[in-house]
């Protein structure tokens, strides 16, 4: 079974309300939707201490979104 892992600066997570506006954003979820795998990004935050970095897991049907706060 192949997977398609993504490392990128952000991660775009479906919220069912927007699309994906951006063309690169949008090549990426075409081919995690088709094949599944998972997308692992920032999520825009920033904390201050290692300590604080969490990550938080979304899962929507064969893609699991990954983000993280970064320090």
């Amino acid at each position: 079974m192949s997977k398609l892992i993504i490392l990128s600066n952000r991660v775009t997570i479906p919220n069912g309300q927007k699309t994906t506006a951006g063309g690169l954003a949008v090549a990426i979820q075409d081919a995690l939707d088709d094949i599944g795998g998972i997308w692992l990004g920032w999520n825009g935050e920033r904390v201050h201490k290692q300590e604080e970095v969490h990550f938080n897991i979304f899962r929507k049907d064969k893609v699991d979104y990954v983000t993280c706060p970064l320090t």
